[in-house]
């Protein structure tokens, strides 16, 4: 079973789909509320769900722009905000990087990884094959001498190990 959520695939799913409206397990979601939360504005009015055929609750988009956030979501320029650039540049040391997933994340969000060390062959070698511009270090941690990297990064990163003992 897959427990990943992926809130943009989500919103967009109910919005490509015609729908205007959106579920109560989203709303709360968004609001970052408890589905207690959200059903406590129903009984005292706040917001009112319409009832689908087979007994969900949702809400009319409409309806919830009274919301600060619902509003934002619906009126910001995202071609604007994709415009914007940092000011500096920034970069991370990630230790116990495994085959990458997080320094992959942070790349994403803008950092230049300085290095990214692993002990696991495999998991250096998937590394190497994915970003060859790395600089990976395959080795014990405490064969790693820091010191020419020790003022030349912003965050440090440290992975968790997912092997059994």
């Amino acid at each position: 079973m897959n427990l990943a959520f992926d809130f943009n695939e989500s919103f967009n799913e109910s919005l490509s789909l015609g729908n205007d409206s959106i579920h109560t397990n989203l709303l709360a979601d968004i609001l970052s509320m408890s589905k207690n939360t959200i059903n406590k504005w129903e009984l005292n009015g706040k917001i009112n769900p319409i009832t689908t055929d087979t007994g969900e609750r949702h809400y009319l988009i409409k309806d919830l722009l009274s919301f600060k956030i619902i509003a934002e979501m619906f009126y910001s320029s995202w071609d604007e905000e994709n415009l914007i650039q940092p000011i500096k540049s920034f970069s991370s040391i990630e230790l116990f990087s495994g085959a990458g997933g997080l320094a992959l994340g942070l790349e994403q969000a803008g950092f230049n990884a300085v290095l990214l060390n692993e002990v696991d062959k495999h998991a250096c070698n998937t590394l190497r094959h994915n970003r060859p511009h790395w600089n990976i270090l395959e080795s014990d941690i405490t064969q790693i001498n820091f010191k020419p990297v020790m003022l030349n990064f912003n965050c440090y990163v440290l992975g968790c190990n997912s092997k059994p003992n």
